[in-house]
């Protein structure tokens, strides 16, 4: 097996080889699949941060972004299994995640104006240029952001994880992950009745979810009709969540 520092270099020595093509090489050091989950995700933070150091695009941060969501909702998991100990969490990097999520809106933003104006012929120039000088700033502050020290971050939170965790089996993991999911549906049940108020709180609930249920090999609750129902879900509240932001904006210029 090859330690996650060791594939991160091959990546690069290997000219940017997707780490998807590593990870699916070779066996990540790890037992249970909370751990390998988490692993992979690590390593997908790790090697995004490096090309953000060096030049920040839009799919690295989405995929960076992705892969903070995750191991949130994988640390979420592990900390409602050593309960009583100190809960672990995530400081930089979570700074990092609300400096670059200005960015991503930002830049969202810009793309619902330009297919705006050509479905509605909407013309906002003097918007589009706020934007785009905003799009600079947040750009700037995402790279000074990447300076900290997330690898030693991620490090200790990472040896944490395996010495609680090494140990259990995949079905502990797994009648956990159904313990949670159950917690996590009662709460959208009773956030659910008032939607309009809660939508954002909703939102969040149902990707932490969909994060669990994703990583466990047996899906304790969804067949895959209900999996692809939920998928949806996301998918419209994301699109809910994009174009009020753009409302922000405008309301703001």
């Amino acid at each position: 097996t090859l330690s996650l520092l060791w594939l991160t270099r091959l990546s690069d020595y290997a000219g940017g080889l997707p780490v998807t093509y590593i990870l699916n090489h070779y066996q990540m050091p790890t037992q249970n699949f909370l751990l390998r989950y988490w692993d992979e995700q690590r390593l997908v933070f790790l090697h995004n941060l490096a090309i953000i150091r060096q030049k920040p695009g839009k799919k690295t941060v989405h995929d960076i972004r992705l892969a903070v969501k995750k191991m949130n909702s994988s640390l979420a998991l592990a900390n409602s299994i050593t309960a009583g100990e100190e809960e672990k969490k995530f400081e930089l990097i979570r700074q990092f995640f609300r400096i670059s999520g200005k960015n991503r809106d930002v830049d969202t933003c810009l793309l619902l104006l330009r297919r705006l104006e050509k479905q509605e012929q909407l013309m906002l120039p003097p918007l589009v240029q706020q934007l785009k000088k905003m799009l600079l700033i947040t750009r700037k502050a995402m790279r000074s952001a990447t300076v900290d020290d997330h690898e030693s971050e991620l490090a200790a939170i990472s040896g944490w994880m395996h010495s609680s965790l090494s140990t259990l089996s995949d079905d502990t993991i797994a009648r956990q992950t159904e313990k949670m999911a159950a917690v996590c549906l009662d709460e959208f049940d009773s956030l659910s009745d008032k939607f309009r108020e809660h939508a954002h709180g909703i939102r969040k609930l149902l990707k932490r979810l969909y994060y669990w249920l994703k990583q466990c090999p047996v899906n304790p609750f969804f067949d895959q009709t209900k999996k692809k129902k939920l998928e949806k879900a996301l998918t419209d509240l994301g699109n809910w969540h994009d174009y009020f932001v753009l409302r922000n904006k405008v309301r703001s210029f």
